[in-house]
């Protein structure tokens, strides 16, 4: 045990700490996306994510779908790589997929980037129908999903919607998780799962970018997963946050 403890002192690998990452595809199992370790890598935050998938897929030029308001993050993460990008209008539930077909249909499109569920800054749950159409387009017309995730544990009422990758049949959506707004975020630990092909590219590029994400951080975060009872932490902090946007709501009423 001792050089096990050691270990966490020493440079690991870019992947992430092992047992962590078969922690956290097994929560993403269960909420509907298959998977398992070897297909999930540990980042700096979802924020490394959206950065890591952006320079690997995005040259001067490229198309980029982005929802009209999305993440200033998001966008601020993009511009580096100056892609064209092409807007397309919030309603209530999620991303106008009539518009989005006409921009896919006029122009070349890369990627698609979308935050389905309670999109930022909107607060907007994208359909399940929409989902799946999602899915349909990026399939037609060649392009990758980028689906940001960070809120998906946070439903206060209704039932839980399975995450766009869950209908992935080719390979085409990049999930993004993040322990930030559901367990602390100065952890920087978020996760990002993919097929093999664009992990093998995500993987270099984390090498490159920083070589791997604080071993110490991931083995304490895995340590409090596997001795505390995760879906009632989860369960508490949407009770706590929905008396919260109660009070506001009444206040504002």
């Amino acid at each position: 045990e001792a050089m096990t403890n050691r270990a966490a002192f020493q440079y690991a690998d870019s992947w992430g700490f092992r047992p962590l990452r078969d922690q956290l595809a097994a929560m993403m199992a269960a909420d509907g996306i298959e998977t398992s370790g070897e297909h999930l890598i540990i980042t700096q935050g979802a924020q490394q994510g959206i950065d890591l998938t952006a320079r690997l897929m995005l040259n001067p030029g490229d198309g980029l779908v982005v929802e009209a308001p999305t993440y200033l993050g998001a966008l601020a993460a993009f511009n580096q790589y100056e892609p064209t990008y092409y807007e397309v209008r919030m309603q209530a539930d999620g991303m106008d997929l009539v518009a989005l077909k006409k921009i896919l249909m006029t122009h070349r499109v890369k990627m698609i980037y979308t935050v389905p569920d309670f999109q930022n800054p909107t607060g907007a749950v994208m359909s399940l129908e929409k989902r799946r159409a999602l899915v349909r387009l990026a399939n037609q017309f060649d392009v990758l999903i980028l689906e940001d995730g960070p809120y998906r544990f946070l439903r206060y009422e209704g039932p839980t919607l399975p995450p766009v990758k869950a209908f992935d049949t080719e390979g085409r959506v990049v999930f993004l998780g993040s322990m930030s707004k559901i367990l602390s975020p100065s952890l920087r630990l978020g996760w990002l799962i993919a097929d093999p092909e664009i992990m093998a590219g995500i993987e270099a590029l984390k090498g490159a970018a920083d070589v791997e994400s604080s071993a110490l951080i991931q083995r304490a975060v895995s340590q409090y997963l596997s001795r505390v009872d995760f879906p009632a932490h989860l369960a508490q902090l949407c009770k706590t946050y929905r008396q919260k946007r109660d009070v506001m709501l009444d206040a504002l009423h």
